[in-house]
């Protein structure tokens, strides 16, 4: 994310209200000014409705489900030359806004234009008070099919190119492929096009800025209305472009927030080739101050004018120099058609230059620009479905993207992207380069350091070494371990954990009343020096009916139950002192019976208190799963980054954020907790 210089928070209580971890998280490194549009108090509001206050503050889940509860999900019918207006208005009350301006607004459509919309499909207006006039965008909302899939509580956004619309080429394939995978899909007109309103300003037409404004919206309506997080945007052609500059210029800026999945469908990479293109299809273009096209508007077919300051909007873009700062947790997939007859392909690997290792570049065969085929009556290995006589290769995308997102896929890469601990903030070597103002060498450590087949310990990995919400302090890496039990270590195994992870500590996590079977016979002969602590807690009942809820109950006790482990742990982490070589710092690992859940409430606790984001933490917790996949344990086939998340939510609903939880519950000040950032940020 992109930030602006930040300063050391105050030691003054006042200055240190901590944030709601769901949006951001007080660093060391952010200013009390910075902080405060994101360090408001909940505020009660008013029931319009009923006409009382909130006096309860919900969670997003509770938040989500009443907005579920507001639409009326009757099935309509509608085609293009007919629609059935709906009489039956709705709104969404109760929404408890967590300092959040409200800017959201949104309606049903009662005259939408589409073709037969399903009972999880509905046809709607978002208008966001500062940008728009009237009814602002239109949109169609796909929820998931609660019959054939999950609720992963999560949002896709599909954006469509120059003069297109919502329902243009692949983005209904995708909309019904994903929305009954789980996720919640948000298609919509850019202003001007489509069933939105005209343009800002008329002699501009739609510039890459009102595209950026139109994105916004989208994406505070996901965060403030839908209350879940935006996970992809899909964006096809131009709008590739506007995707990049609202993650850059405005999500990662103005909100400290990213979206995990960017994918560019035919984009555009060289603004100079769309003015060349322009030019040689209207000569007189810049004598006109724009040109003439045609593009479907309320339903039908229509003529519309294109001011020359709107495309000039998108040819000025410099590509490589203005998204070159994309956070480096997103993902970015390239599809591109080899019959691209619109831009040059040689966009396809421009794109794959500028980012590099968090790119995948997919060339679909035979496909054009809006991934059509070229011949008629040609080869069709895959039969696929036709469209005039022309494959269409929208569904073979549609296809590639339904793998991409998958949660499965999601892991992989950052397992991938976080094969070794993020420790490129380390500026000196020693005393002598620091006073001498030197930049030395990049010191790594390897984020799995003895694999199974070495150690004979599974799920042994560093947790360390992840990007803060400032994305100029990174957890130190090598220092926090986690792993499953030790029992069968080998000798090598041994000689890691003492001369790789210089190990000054093993925490074992144990329930009581239960024989411990975690470590070696002899274990205190074999791991000396290294000191070896069992944390007891109290062990919790399983759940007869596995069920988000019910297991977001259980590991709600879990963390409970971990109070007086997590004082002892911060009473050891506090107590180290800090090392002025980098790299020499003792670490502690932590151990539990499959490394899973016990220590993914250590790494929560510690990595949350650092200012690592919630979704990097839930991640991080999803690769034990993915680690042990090929393993003889038998897991339950459950969404973990989703129950992870509820988790969180559930704790932030509770003690208020868990910077609330350590001061209040664990007895730490917020001197211990600026000691503990200083110790671990790097």
């Amino acid at each position: 994310m992109s930030r602006n210089n930040s300063q050391a928070i105050d030691s003054d209580e006042d200055s240190c209200s901590s944030l709601n971890s769901r949006y951001a998280s007080p660093l060391l490194s952010i200013s009390p000014t910075e902080a405060l549009e994101y360090d408001e108090k909940h505020v009660d509001s008013f029931n319009n409705t009923l006409d009382r206050k909130i006096t309860k503050t919900k969670t997003n889940d509770e938040r989500h489900q009443e907005f579920i509860r507001s639409i009326p999900f009757q099935k309509r019918r509608s085609s293009i030359t007919a629609t059935i207006k709906r009489k039956k208005s709705f709104q969404i009350t109760n929404i408890v806004e967590d300092f959040k301006q409200d800017l959201i607004e949104y309606k049903p459509n009662d005259d939408p234009v589409e073709k037969e919309l399903s009972d999880c499909q509905h046809s709607i207006f978002i208008k966001h008070k500062q940008y728009h006039k009237h009814n602002g965008i239109s949109a169609i909302l796909s929820r998931p099919d609660e019959n054939k899939s999950v609720n992963l509580q999560k949002g896709i956004l599909l954006l469509h190119g120059h003069c297109g619309h919502k329902n243009y080429i692949n983005l209904p394939i995708i909309d019904d492929l994903l929305h009954k995978k789980g996720y919640y899909i948000l298609r919509v007109d850019f202003r001007g096009l489509g069933n939105s309103e005209e343009n800002k300003n008329p002699e501009e037409g739609r510039t890459l800025q009102q595209d950026v404004e139109d994105i916004e919206t989208c994406y505070l309506f996901f965060r403030d209305i839908v209350n879940i997080k935006l996970d992809t945007i899909i964006a096809h052609s131009r709008a590739v472009v506007s995707m990049f500059e609202f993650h850059v210029h405005c999500l990662q800026s103005k909100y400290m927030d990213f979206v995990p999945n960017l994918i560019n469908c035919s984009g555009r990479f060289d603004g100079i080739g769309l003015k060349h293109k322009i030019m040689k299809n209207f000569p007189n273009w810049e004598q006109d101050k724009g040109y003439y096209t045609n593009t479907f508007r309320y339903g039908k077919l229509q003529k519309i004018f294109i001011p020359m300051k709107e495309s000039l909007s998108v040819i000025e873009v410099d590509t490589k120099e203005r998204f070159k700062s994309l956070d480096q947790r997103c993902s970015v997939l390239s599809i591109y058609g080899c019959k691209e007859q619109v831009m040059p392909l040689s966009a396809a690997t421009k794109f794959d230059m500028l980012f590099q290792s968090r790119h995948r570049l997919i060339l679909i065969d035979d496909a054009d620009h809006n991934f059509f085929g070229v011949v008629d009556n040609d080869a069709n290995p895959l039969n696929l479905p036709l469209k005039r006589g022309k494959i269409n290769y929208n569904f073979l995308v549609g296809k590639h993207i339904e793998r991409y997102v998958s949660l499965d896929q999601k892991i992989s890469r950052f397992a991938v992207f976080n094969n070794t601990t993020n420790c490129t903030r380390i500026k000196y070597y020693n005393e002598e380069d620091a006073v001498r103002g030197r930049q030395s060498k990049v010191l790594t450590y390897p984020r799995w350091p003895g694999p199974h087949a070495i150690s004979n310990i599974k799920n042994l990995r560093d947790f360390g070494g992840y990007t803060t919400l400032n994305e100029k302090l990174d957890t130190k890496g090598g220092v926090f371990f986690k792993s499953a039990s030790l029992r069968e270590i080998s000798l090598e195994g041994v000689l890691i954990l003492k001369n790789v992870l210089r190990l000054d500590k093993i925490y074992v996590i144990t329930e009581s009343g239960k024989s411990c079977e975690l470590l070696p016979e002899n274990y205190e002969a074999i791991f000396t020096p290294i000191s070896v602590e069992f944390l007891k807690i109290d062990s919790v009942d399983e759940v007869e009916e596995k069920t988000y809820d019910n297991l977001t109950n259980k590991y709600y006790n879990v963390f409970l139950n971990m109070k007086d482990a997590f004082k002892g742990i911060f009473e050891y982490l506090l107590s180290q002192r800090r090392r002025t070589l980098v790299g020499k710092e003792n670490s502690v690992l932590f151990v539990s019976d499959s490394g899973h859940w016990k220590t993914s409430l250590v790494s929560m606790m510690l990595l949350k208190l650092l200012g690592v984001d919630e979704y990097t933490v839930c991640m991080e917790h999803c690769l034990t799963r993915w680690l042990l996949k090929n393993s003889d344990q038998q897991g339950f086939e459950m969404n973990d980054f989703l129950l992870m998340m509820k988790l969180n939510e559930r704790i932030d609903k509770e003690f208020g954020s868990i910077e609330d939880y350590a001061m209040n519950e664990l007895g730490l000040s917020m001197k211990d907790i600026m000691l503990f950032r200083s110790k671990f940020l790097i």
